[in-house]
């Protein structure tokens, strides 16, 4: 028996059990490749389905969706984020593009329209940003963008994206609000009120009315802060805000300049005397009680100086100045009240320069002074040109240009003497004249496009501040006798220097 149990399990295997065996090692290694490529597939998918997931929860976070249009069929896809930007539902069908777009603003759904015609024809991208209205009624602003996807030198697909970029719409127009109003009261600041002031006087000039500016300073208001501290003199201030407001006509212009200091522009005034009405009522509605919180009944005051164009001045400058002084009479007369200013009339005006170099603005250097006395002229004639010329526009271009080419050749004037007698600050000194032509150019752009008199206001408050700040130490430094045998002639400016 052991003799035949030895022989059946140490004889060799037949070719049938052999192939049987083989035929279970290759099922075997079959199924355990379909089993990897099983676990392969699930792990795939998992991995799908987690980045589909995350793209999904990325898009919600971003407000951002995307979409795609097949030309051939027309179809259009969706991701979800699209819906949710749009308030639709799933049931919603993407594929009727003229009802898509009648989401948007009227005014952009022609851009819009062609926008996305010329990407199907012509494969053109674009991005755009529009106004949107979601179906339940949402007023948004997104930003859709768009590609074609070309194949043999046709558009098979364009593929697109949309975002709500709503809360950054509001940002910047909230930016662009604080950039030109003052925090406390949200009235103008000094910038957009010379900006109001400058359009009030073109269009009075144009059409030979009058401007009054008032500057009003509050009386008695500093016991305020000190008995009940700042916060109470904030509250009052935007009090102080609220009534002037109401006491004006929706076109004039109330802003804050700083501190207790307010300012205010009526345009299209007739008659000056009509500006008396209303410093009246601003006196009347200041004089009543304020109500602060806490603190009881504050009183206070306030003292107002008036000036009118074009009687007293044509310039904001020279408004500014004579309302100032006649607003320190009121303040001298006993307060709470107003003054009209007496400084000069129109026609003096008229005869005056604009900018006059006296000698308190003469730095010392012949060469330097006379260059500067002719920047000066410059200006005034660009001033007189921008008031009293029948046809502006052309006429002020040629000498804004003109004045920036002098410019530059007062520049090169002096960064060659400085070169050839050393100017320790050269460098900043030259830096100075680079930011200052960089200033200019920017200011000739706002020139042109209206806003002239707050534009030669800034000329000129860069004129007196380089004067001061940069070519009277230049100037000092050429006076010295051992530098000064040094320096050699330069040049007379001519029209070949530009």
């Amino acid at each position: 028996m052991a003799l035949v149990a030895y022989h059946v399990y140490t004889s060799r295997p037949t070719a049938q059990a052999f192939s049987s065996l083989l035929f279970l090692a290759i099922l075997a290694a079959a199924f355990y490749r379909l089993a990897l490529a099983e676990s392969r597939r699930d792990k795939t998918e998992q991995a799908l389905r987690r980045s589909q997931a995350l793209l999904n929860q990325a898009q919600a976070v971003g407000k951002f969706g995307g979409w795609e249009y097949d030309v051939a069929t027309g179809q259009v896809f969706w991701t979800e984020e699209v819906y949710r930007i749009l308030e639709v539902g799933p049931e919603y069908d993407p594929s009727n593009v003229a009802k898509d777009i009648e989401f948007c603003a009227p005014d952009v759904r022609t851009v819009i329209t062609r926008a996305f015609e010329r990407a199907v024809a012509l494969g053109e991208p674009y991005d755009l940003e529009a106004r949107f209205t979601g179906a339940k009624g949402t007023h948004k602003w997104v930003r859709t963008s768009a590609r074609a996807e070309i194949v043999g030198g046709k558009v098979r697909r364009v593929i697109g994206d949309i975002q709500d970029i709503t809360d950054r719409k509001v940002a910047e127009v909230r930016s662009g609000f604080l950039a030109n109003h003052d925090r406390l009261t949200e009235l103008p600041n000094r910038e957009l009120f010379y900006d109001r002031l400058s359009q009030a006087i073109s269009r009075a000039a144009r059409r030979k009315e009058c401007v009054a500016v008032f500057l009003l300073d509050l009386d008695d208001f500093k016991p305020i802060n000190d008995n009940y501290g700042h916060a109470a003199g904030d509250v009052a201030l935007i009090m102080v805000a609220r009534r002037l407001k109401a006491c004006l006509r929706n076109m004039d212009t109330v802003a804050r300049l700083g501190g207790d200091e307010f300012a205010v522009v009526l345009g299209d005034v007739e008659n000056p005397a009509d500006s008396k009405t209303i410093a009246e009522k601003i006196i009347k509605s200041l004089s009543e009680p304020l109500k602060l919180i806490d603190t009881g009944e504050c009183h206070i005051g306030v003292s107002i100086g008036i000036a009118i164009f074009p009687e007293n001045g044509s310039e904001i400058d020279k408004l500014m100045s004579a309302a100032d002084s006649a607003m320190y009479e009121s303040k001298a007369r006993g307060k709470n009240t107003y003054t009209f200013s007496s400084e000069g009339t129109h026609a003096e005006a008229a005869a005056r320069p604009w900018i006059a170099l006296d000698a308190s603005l003469m730095v010392g250097s012949p060469e330097i002074d006379q260059q500067h006395q002719r920047i000066a002229n410059l200006l005034n004639n660009l001033n007189t040109a921008v008031k009293y010329a029948d046809e502006p526009a052309e006429l002020t271009a040629r000498l804004f240009d003109e004045m920036v080419h002098y410019v530059r050749f007062h520049f090169q004037t002096e960064e060659r003497l400085m070169d050839r007698q050393g100017y320790p600050d050269r460098i900043a000194h030259i830096n100075a004249h680079q930011k200052l032509l960089d200033e200019v150019m920017y200011l000739r752009t706002k020139f042109i496009q209206g806003g002239e008199l707050v534009v030669l206001q800034s000329l000129k408050d860069w004129l007196l501040l380089h004067i001061a700040s940069s070519d009277r130490p230049l100037a000092e430094y050429l006076a010295n006798p051992q530098e000064k045998a040094l320096a050699a002639p330069t040049p007379e400016f001519s029209i070949a220097d530009r």
